[in-house]
C-alpha cells in the first residue's frame, strides 16, 4: 500500500513572527492528514461516533530539521511506526517535505483507541487494524 500523503501551502495564520511556519501548525496539519486518510478509507468521524471509539494522544513529539517559508509548498505524509498485537497502541509518524525532497521536520504521534462510554482502551475494529497493519508492512518494506 503506498504511503498516504497530502499536499500543503502555509497560510498566514500557520506562520510565527520569524515567518516560518510556527511549531503547532506542524501538528495540526499532521492531524488533519491522520482524519483525511481515515475518512478516505471509511472511517469518518461519524463512523467513528457510531462505533463508539476515538483516537486519545499520549505524546507528540515533533523533530524540526528545515524551516518552511510562507511560499514554500511541502507534503506531509502517514506512516504507522509500531502497533500492538490488538491494535489497541500504536505509533504513527507524519513526515513534513519540501518540493525540492528535503525533509523538514518530522511528527510522531503515540496513543490509543478509547471506548466512549467506558472510558477504557479498546482496540479498533478488524478492518481499520488490518489497514494500520497493511501500511506498517509497506513501511517496513520501503525503509
Amino acid at each position: 500500500m503506498k504511503i498516504f500523503e497530502m499536499q500543503f501551502k502555509p497560510r498566514w495564520s500557520d506562520l510565527d513572527p520569524n515567518q516560518h511556519l510556527r511549531h503547532t501548525a506542524y501538528n495540526d496539519h499532521a492531524t488533519q492528514v491522520r482524519f483525511t486518510f481515515l475518512d478516505e478509507h471509511g472511517f469518518s468521524q461519524e463512523q467513528f461516533r457510531q462505533l463508539n471509539i476515538g483516537p486519545v494522544i499520549f505524546r507528540e513529539e515533533t523533530t524540526f530539521r528545515k524551516e518552511i517559508g510562507m511560499s514554500e509548498g511541502f507534503t506531509v505524509d502517514f506512516e504507522v511506526i509500531s502497533l500492538s498485537k490488538t491494535g489497541k497502541k500504536w505509533c504513527f509518524a507524519h513526515n513534513f517535505w519540501l518540493a525540492s525532497g528535503t525533509l523538514a521536520a518530522t511528527v510522531k504521534v503515540e496513543g490509543s483507541w478509547i471506548n466512549l462510554d467506558t472510558r477504557r482502551f479498546t482496540s479498533p475494529p478488524e478492518e481499520l487494524l488490518s489497514l494500520f497493519q497493511k501500511i506498517q508492512a509497506n513501511n517496513q518494506a520501503s525503509h
